[in-house]
Parts: C-alpha cells; structure tokens; sequence
C-alpha cells in the first residue's frame, strides 16, 4: 500500500491541473486609443439624426439590420449591449437580415448600445460588432449593420477590441458618440476605398447603417473581396483575391493608422467571378467526398486523386494523411470516431492569388454528435480540377480558453485548525521543498498513520488528504479507505486554464518536442511531449505538458508564475494576454535542434473567466450529475476497497445551452497488489449529443485478479461556439 498511496501522492502535481481551484483576480484597465470624441452630449435626436441613410423598417426601441461577409450570415445570434450589461438578444433570418424589439419587457435602453453577432463559419466562429451612439438609439432612424467593416470601426472608437472590453466589463461607454463614429467610419473606409471603388460602391455609403442586401452585388460584393482575420493587437485586412491577395494592413483599434489597400489589378469582375466559380467548384469537390465515405471506408486507391503530389498537412504526406487522417477508425470504447458518413461542406475561399492556387477552409460534421470541425487547407488546380494540397505546416495546433469547475480548495490555515496538520522540509514536495501532514491520535483519525496533505504549493493542494499507515498491503489499503477525507468542496468554483491543444496524430514524425513560447511564459518557453501510442493510434488526443505526461492534460492555470519570476511581473504579462496573444510553437527534433515554428493566436478571454462559485457557476457547465446517483460517485474508499473485480461506471449527466460537441473521457488507473510496481491504464471516450437529456454514461471497466484501483478520473468536456471549453471532471478529490 505504501508504495500504490506514494505513486498516487506523486502524481497529484501531474493531476493538479484537473483537480484544482485558485481564485482569478480579474483587472480592469482602460484601453488606448484616441479620445473618441469626448464625454457624449444628449442633443435633439430627430435633428441629430436627420441624415440618417433611409431605413423603412427603423423606429426608436429597434435594432435592425443586416449580417454579412460578402454572402448573409443565417440563423446567427445577436446580443444587444448597454452600460447595464446584456439587454436583449435574437437571431438573423435566412437573408442575414435582424430585428430586435427593445420595448418591452422594461424600458428601452436611452444610451449608447453595442450589437455582438456569433456565428459559424466554415466550421470556425466569427464574431462581428456594431455600435450605436445614445443619439442614434433614441432618433431610431438608423439601421445598423454587422459586417468585419462595422467591426473594425466599432474598435477603432471604443480604443480595443469589443469582445475584450465585454470580458472586462471595460467598454467606456462615453466614448461611443456620433462625432466618434464619423471619425471611426472615415479611417476605416480610407482603408479599403480601393475595394469598394473596384465594386462601384456609392462614395456617400453609410459602412455603419446604408440598408443593403446580402446579394452579391453593392457593399456586399465588396465584402467578398476583402479578408479581414483577427491578429495580436487588432486585424489584418487584405484583398481576398488577385496578385496583392494576402499583403495585408495591420488595423489596431489603440493606434487606427492602417493606410490603404492597394489597387487591384485587372478587373474586379474577373475576380469575383474566379471566388465564386471557384467556390462552386470547391463544393463540388467536398460533396463528392461526402458521397464517397457514404458507405464505408474508401480505399487507398479511391482518396488519392483528392490530393495533389505535393500534399503536406500538418506533417503528414498524401500517404500518411489517408492512413491517419482519412480511414482513421476508433474502437467503440474509444469514442467510435470516424469519418463515414461524414458531410463535408461550407467551403469559404480565404485567399485566391491566381487562377490556380487558393487557400479555402471548410467543415467536416463526422458522423455522430462529434461537432464540426473545420479544415484549412490550400487547393491547386490542374488539368483536372482542383486538388486539395494540405495546409503545408508541420503540427495541427490550436490554443484555447477553457474553464474547470473544481473543488474549492481548503487553505492550510483551515488544515491546521481542523487537523493539527504542520508542513516540514521534505524531498516529496517537488515544488515547495516542503511536505504538510497531520499526525495520527487527533481529529478522528487513529494512531500510528498520517494524513497526507502533499506539498503546499501544489494546485491540487487542499483538496484530499490522504492516510498512510503501516502493516499488510491489505490493512493499508483498508486504513485508507476508511480516514483518507475530502477536504474541499466539491464542484463548487471554476478556474480559467490556457489550453495548448498539438494533435497527436497530425503531426510530423521527426517532432520530439513542441516548445511554447511568447505572452505570458516564461522567457525559456514550456515544453510539450507526445503521448504514449497504443495499437490503435495515441493514448491521448494531444500532447501534454512535460510537467504533466502522462495525464493527458496540457492546460496552464490562467495567472501561472514560474519560480523565480517577480509575481507583479506575471499578473502584467498575463493582463496584456487577456484580448489575446500571438503564441510562437517551436517544433523541436530529437536532438533538440529547431525544425520549425508556428505562430498561433489565441482569441481574446471569453465573458466571465475569472473565478465564480455555487450554483450559477455550475449551470454554465454540462456536468456529470453524481449527487443524484451517490452509489456512483468515486469516493476514494471505493477505490481502494477495489481488489481486481470489475467496476461498472454508471455516470448521468445534465446537458447545458450553447454547447457545440461533448466529450467524455475516463481513466482508471490500477496497480498488481502482489508483484508491485506494475501499473496500468485503463481509458474509455465517448462522444455525446449535446442537446439529448436524461442521458447517462455507461461503462464496465473489466476485472483483473490480484490488481487493485489506484486513481479514477473522468471529464466531461462542453464546447461553446466561441471554442471555449467548460470541462467538469469528477475523482475522489471531487465526487460529484
């Protein structure tokens, strides 16, 4: 027993991440930026807005208008803002077009308003901004339409990017005047003037508020013709299509001094004929691979001619791709994953720089309730179409937000007082140096053991102690059983983690190490390493953090400072990472030697990230529902009286809104009671349906004589549309 208890204590740093709860000190900063037109000034509405653009469909308590990136953004929502926080919210119809009655229930809003859209696009979220001054809400004349353009303006006056200031609750609402917005309006149609001359754009168009139809034709085409993506700082905005394709302008809201696109050569016409015969053609080619995995997995032989000779995506080459990628089959136990029966779709042109290369992404919803996941890649085109080319970089990596609700850890202060514990220099505490424990006699506990509290400076620290004693391993284990305690609360607070997501199967085979580096780490980066592989494929799905291997988990702390940096100097570098941050991954080989790098961009945090307890915190999170099946929950004396028999896992589970795709993970972890020192791993997945209810899990973990559990760990992994992750986890630290 000693030795199972001393494996299981070491591996609390390795599972700290999934167990912990710390406090997030959120801090609110103005943003940069020009003044914004000063302090707003109530005037006459109707004669403030005389020159309203004509709106038929306008009238004080309504927002309307129409959503757009060059073809209308359907079935989207939108949320309407005030300095009072969310006022009301409704959705686009299939042309793009939205209205939202302010009236009713309470009083309509007399102030400033920003209008936030949420979309899918091609598999990826895109969210678009508009705002309107205190004027314009109370005239009710003016239309107010969500494009990239109506985003970027809307930056440029509140001085940082929307979403950002909402997270913070740090919009200066002040800012937002009519004065401001003509300003905004002007800088930004400076910009892009060579692409709405090309599309016979009107000069005296309103970007904010002329009524315009998703058509193709007008602002719309203009759309089209321009690729505005989000960068640290701001945007990069270029032309879409043509030779200039992919030079792009840098717009940052703090300083908007962008310059101008150039001119287009050629006529636009042609361009815009070429993006959309090519996306014709793209879609084409999607559905013929839709109609191929139809019925089962295709051959070799028949995905070859999908992918041209040069394919590289993600490490992987046409062979590889096929094998990993394409025909790639999960065991049932092991989420069932696969692509037959797949719908491939929703192609979007991202860059076209000439008649026969292009940069497109799409979607692929796999068969199942797996979600959708979207697929950059580059296409070239032969004597016999298109082909797809990969997207030639080494990994497939993304960075995310991701909450945890966790237990609420007990302070050592509260150890002490409970359980007479005391911390001493101890070689077992990795991080601190020091060991905390209470002796037996007092507090309940019996004489001759200890309850172990593990080293103070561990995440999981304060969330189960854990009673060693001496005597026969089966002793040991019943002494365990019975006074190891739960000594946080369970599933009663949440922490906000930087997610690193390396997919374990996309990726070049000569990468021994991915180093991260930039925003708020260390100066000497952290480094990630791949997982165990089984027969069928990687044990996990992404690499891990070095400091957790092995636990499938490659998440930091938001706020995480490592030893010997001044923690004033990490809570500043973490606050500049708050709307977002360029991360570098630096592919290394088995020698250490730098084979490439990638720059990765993580989205700025998402609404209410910092800590939050009780209930309402909970609601957000699709979770395990333990506390209406105690028989299920993994206390840890149901671990330790487990001696090799089977363990059935009977787990439901309470679904929650806004939620994309669902995962479930488990991990039971058991040693061999008699020739110590064996270990293994036990894992099972399942992919869920996120709108199905009264739903439970269901597994048996098989029997093994003489072998006894260890550790049992399950996660309950949400999505939201934004690709932020809300992950409930259940192990003896947290059983319910």
């Amino acid at each position: 027993m000693t030795d199972t208890v001393h494996a299981w204590a070491r591996s609390r740093l390795a599972l700290a991440p999934l167990m912990a709860l710390a406090t997030c000190t959120a801090l609110l900063s103005a943003c940069g930026g020009g003044d914004g037109g000063g302090r707003t000034q109530v005037i006459d509405a109707q004669a403030g807005d005389a020159d309203a653009p004509a709106c038929a469909s306008c009238a004080p308590g309504i927002v309307t208008g129409v959503a757009a990136i060059g073809r209308p953004l359907a079935h989207a929502r939108v949320n309407v803002y005030a300095d009072t926080g969310l006022v009301s919210s409704g959705s686009t119809d299939i042309a793009g077009q939205f209205r939202i009655d302010l009236n009713s229930p309470g009083p309509r809003p007399q102030k400033a308003l920003l209008v936030e859209l949420i979309a899918q696009v091609a598999g990826e979220p895109l969210v678009l901004y508009g705002v309107m001054s205190a004027e314009e809400v109370q005239a009710g004349r003016r239309a107010l339409n969500l494009t990239p353009l109506s985003t970027l303006i809307t930056a440029d006056v509140l001085g940082a990017g929307p979403r950002t200031l909402l997270a913070r609750g740090a919009i200066d609402w002040p800012r937002v005047t009519r004065r401001a917005l003509r300003d905004a309006e002007t800088r930004v149609q400076s910009l892009v003037q060579p692409v709405l001359d090309a599309s016979a754009v009107p000069g005296e168009i309103d970007l904010r508020s002329t009524v315009f139809a998703a058509d193709g034709t007008g602002l719309d085409a203009a759309l089209e013709l321009i690729q505005i993506e989000p960068a640290q700082g701001g945007w990069t905005v270029a032309w879409k299509a043509g030779a200039n394709a992919g030079q792009a302008r840098v717009y940052d809201p703090a300083a908007p001094s962008p310059g101008v696109l150039p001119a287009l050569s050629g006529p636009v016409s042609n361009w815009q004929q070429t993006l959309t015969q090519t996306t014709a053609e793209l879609t084409s080619l999607l559905g013929s691979l839709t109609n191929l995995f139809a019925q089962g997995v295709p051959t070799a032989g028949a995905l070859a001619p999908y992918l041209a000779a040069d394919f590289l995506h993600s490490g992987l080459d046409a062979t590889a791709y096929i094998q990993r990628v394409l025909q790639r089959q999960d065991p049932l136990d092991e989420g069932s994953y696969s692509l037959v029966g797949a719908r491939w779709g929703d192609a979007l042109v991202l860059e076209h720089a000439s008649a026969t290369e292009a940069r497109v992404r799409f979607q692929v919803q796999a068969r199942g309730a797996l979600g959708t996941r979207s697929v950059s890649m580059r296409l070239v085109k032969d004597g016999t179409g298109w082909r797809l080319r990969g997207n030639g970089e080494q990994a497939s990596i993304q960075v995310r937000h991701a909450l945890v609700l966790g237990p609420a850890n007990a302070t050592a202060p509260a150890l002490q007082a409970q359980f007479g514990s005391a911390c001493s220099d101890d070689a077992r505490g990795l991080l601190s140096g020091t060991w905390c424990s209470a002796p037996g006699g007092q507090a309940g506990l019996p004489a001759g053991g200890t309850l172990d509290f593990g080293d103070p400076l561990e995440t999981a620290f304060g969330g189960l102690g854990i009673f060693q004693s001496t005597g026969t391993l089966a002793a040991q284990r019943q002494a365990a059983a019975q006074h190891s305690r739960v000594v946080g609360t369970p599933s009663s607070a949440t922490r906000h983690y930087l997610v690193f997501e390396v997919d374990a199967r996309e990726i070049a085979p000569s990468v021994a190490t991915v180093r991260v580096r930039g925003g708020a780490l260390p100066s000497g980066g952290i480094d990630l390493v791949a997982p165990g592989y089984t027969v069928n494929g990687p044990a996990f799905e992404h690499w891990t953090l070095a400091i957790d291997e092995g636990t499938g988990w490659a998440g930091l702390p938001w706020g995480w400072c490592a030893q010997g940096i001044e923690p004033t100097d990490c809570t500043v570098a973490w606050q500049g990472m708050r709307g977002g941050a360029s991360l570098v991954f630096d592919l290394l080989d088995g020698q250490g030697q730098l084979i490439t790098s990638q720059t990765v961009t993580l989205p700025p945090e998402p609404l209410a990230s910092g800590a939050a307890t009780g209930p309402a915190a909970r609601q957000a999170f699709a979770r395990f529902d333990l506390a209406s099946a105690p028989a299920s929950q993994p206390q840890f004396a149901l671990l330790m009286g487990n001696t090799g028999q089977a363990m059935l896992i009977d787990w439901p589970w309470l679904g929650t809104g806004g939620t994309k795709a669902l995962q479930a993970d488990l991990s039971l972890q058991r040693t061999d009671l008699v020739a110590t020192g064996s270990t293994e791993t036990i894992r099972r997945r399942a992919f869920l349906d996120p709108a199905a209810t009264g739903a439970r899990l269901t597994w048996t973990l098989p029997a093994k004589a003489d072998w006894g559990a260890q550790w049992l760990q399950g996660r309950l992994t949400a999505t939201d549309e934004l690709g932020v992750q809300r992950i409930h986890f259940v192990a003896p630290s947290n059983p319910y």
